[in-house]
């Protein structure tokens, strides 16, 4: 998903700074709104799975502290190592979405100056 998010925006980038005429401009908008919902479905399905990620550690956390045994902590330590990932993979999807969302800013813009 890193992957492609980082080619979509480097495509829409440059297809900005080629500008467009006012036919294939409509297009090139519509399917950059396409994308973007795409992305947005993308980053709330990110969020909702970090979120119970969170709160399934914190359960580990509270069965570690309640009834300590191995198990418990090493449960602790994986679910911790995947939400480090979760949350960077999130940031990077947040970031990507805001950027398409001022792409998509500037190519209103381009088109009424």
């Amino acid at each position: 998903m890193k992957k492609m998010l980082d080619s979509y925006l480097h495509l829409v980038e440059a297809t900005l700074r080629t500008g467009m005429d006012g036919e294939h401009r409509a297009a090139f908008r519509e399917d950059l709104l396409i994308h973007i919902r795409f992305f947005q479905h993308e980053r709330l399905v990110h969020l909702i799975v970090t979120g119970l990620v969170a709160i399934i550690a914190m359960l580990a956390l509270l069965c570690g502290l309640v009834l300590p045994n191995l198990w418990s902590w090493a449960l602790l330590l994986i679910l911790v190592v995947l939400l480090g990932f979760y949350v960077r993979h999130y940031y990077h999807l947040e970031n990507g979405v805001q950027k398409l969302y001022e792409l998509y800013d500037q190519s209103n813009l381009e088109k009424e100056g």
